[in-house]
C-alpha cells in the first residue's frame, strides 16, 4: 500500500544513523514492464536502501504477462529469504552457491561481500527461451538501477543477475558507484555495525584522558582508542570476515586515514576513518592470440 518513495524515505532516514544501527533494505519485485518504464519507475528514488527487481512484459499467444511466470511478491520474498540466509551465522546455503572450490557453505556476516549474481533460485520457474531480457536490455536496466533475474546458460534454472540498488548519484547529482551494488551496502553496514558494537562494549564506563593511561583503571586516550580500531580492522580484514582489504598496504592506508580527537570536558571521542572494503568480480576481460611456432618468444 506504500509508494516506492515513501518506503525509500523511511529507510533512508534510518540508514547510517548516529548512535544506532537501523540499516535496512526493501526488496521490491515490480510489475511486468518494458525496459524504459522499469528504469523510469525508479529514476527519482536514488536510494541505497532499495532493490527494484523488474520482469519483462510479454504479449504472446502463449503468454501474456511477465516472462518469469510467478507472482511478484513471491519473487521478492524468495530473494529476501536467500539474502537473510546468507547473512545468518551457520545457515546452510550450499544450494545458493556456485563456482569452483566452494569450501565454506554456511552463512554469516562474512557473506555480506559475496556477489549476488549467479545465485540459483530453484523455486522459480525457468523463462521460455528468448522471452527474457536481452543482453542490451540487461545492461541498460543495471545502469538505470534496476535488478533482474533470468535463466542460467543451461536454461534449467533461474539465477540472479547483478543485484543493484536504486542509488545512482551522490548529493551533488554526480554519478556515484559507492552504493551501486547490494553487496556494497551489505558490506558497509556490516563493517559499521561491527565497529559500533565493539566500541560500545569496549568503552562502557571508561575514564577519558588526554594524558597517559593509568594501569589498573578502565581508561582510554586517543592513542589507546586508535590501537583498538587497528584490532577491529585486523579482524574484519582477516579469515573470519574478509570484508576489508587485507595486507600491509591496506592497513597503512587505514592507519593514515584514522583520526581520533578527544574532549575531556564533554567526554567525547570523535573518530573519522576510511575503511577500504573488498569489491566483487563481475567480469573478466582477456585477450587470446593464435600462435604456431612454440619455439619463438613473443
Amino acid at each position: 500500500v506504500y509508494t516506492l518513495s515513501t518506503i525509500a524515505t523511511y529507510l533512508n532516514n534510518n540508514f547510517n544513523l548516529s548512535n544506532a544501527i537501523r540499516d535496512g533494505v526493501a526488496i521490491v519485485s515490480a510489475s511486468n514492464d518494458t525496459t524504459a518504464n522499469a528504469i523510469s519507475a525508479i529514476s527519482t528514488i536514488n536510494s541505497q536502501s532499495m532493490v527494484y527487481i523488474s520482469d519483462k512484459k510479454k504479449n504472446e499467444s502463449d503468454l501474456k504477462g511477465g516472462a518469469l511466470l510467478e507472482y511478484n511478491p513471491v519473487i521478492s520474498s524468495i530473494f529476501s529469504a536467500v539474502r537473510s540466509l546468507r547473512l545468518t551465522d551457520g545457515a546452510d546455503i550450499a544450494s545458493y552457491l556456485v563456482g569452483g572450490n566452494v569450501t565454506n557453505t554456511f552463512g554469516g556476516t562474512f557473506r555480506a561481500a559475496t556477489p549476488y549474481h549467479e545465485t540459483p533460485l530453484s523455486n522459480l520457474p525457468v523463462i521460455v527461451k528468448n522471452y527474457g531480457w536481452s543482453s542490451s536490455e540487461q545492461d541498460a536496466l543495471n545502469e538505470g538501477g534496476v535488478s533482474l533475474m533470468g535463466n542460467n546458460s543451461a536454461l534449467n534454472r533461474i539465477v540472479c543477475g547483478d543485484i543493484v540498488t536504486t542509488y545512482l548519484t551522490n548529493g551533488a547529482g554526480s554519478p556515484d558507484t559507492t552504493f551501486k551494488y547490494l553487496n556494497y551496502v551489505d558490506t558497509a553496514s556490516a563493517i559499521r555495525e561491527y565497529f559500533f558494537n565493539n566500541n560500545k562494549e569496549q568503552y562502557a564506563q571508561t575514564v577519558l584522558t588526554t594524558g597517559d593511561i593509568v594501569p589498573g583503571i578502565r581508561m582510554a586516550n586517543a592513542e589507546s582508542i586508535k590501537s583498538f580500531q587497528y584490532g577491529l580492522f585486523d579482524t574484519l580484514s582477516g579469515r573470519g570476515y574478509g570484508l576489508i582489504q587485507a595486507g600491509s598496504q591496506a592497513f597503512k592506508f587505514f592507519k593514515q586515514n584514522l583520526d581520533v580527537q578527544v574532549n575531556e570536558s564533554t567526554g567525547t571521542a570523535t573518530l573519522s576513518m576510511i575503511t577500504p572494503i573488498v569489491s566483487q568480480l563481475r567480469a573478466m576481460n582477456g585477450t587470446m592470440q593464435i600462435g604456431f611456432d612454440i619455439n619463438t618468444n613473443t
